[in-house]
């Protein structure tokens, strides 16, 4: 998976025939949210989108997603590039 970008890993990971529903949230589907910053606690990844008037929502990323999420992506979305 090096050199994939985080949006590529995340379809992979939706199109999988078992992937894990991303569960209750606020978030609509079909709809792109930008993930502004990520944060990882031992297994647990959240990442915060924009949602109400620029306030930022964040979401505990399913195990399979998260498992997805490397060091790599943590520090290139939270840097902002």
């Amino acid at each position: 998976m090096e050199g994939w970008g985080l949006a590529d890993k995340f379809r992979l990971v939706a199109s999988r025939l078992r992937a894990e529903p991303l569960g209750f949230c606020l978030l609509m589907s079909g709809k792109e949210y930008p993930i502004v910053k990520i944060e990882r606690w031992h297994d647990n990844v959240t990442g915060y989108v924009p949602f109400d008037q620029g306030k930022l929502y964040a979401y505990r990323l399913p195990t399979t997603y998260a498992e997805m999420v490397t060091v790599d992506d943590i520090v290139e979305i939270n840097s902002g590039q």
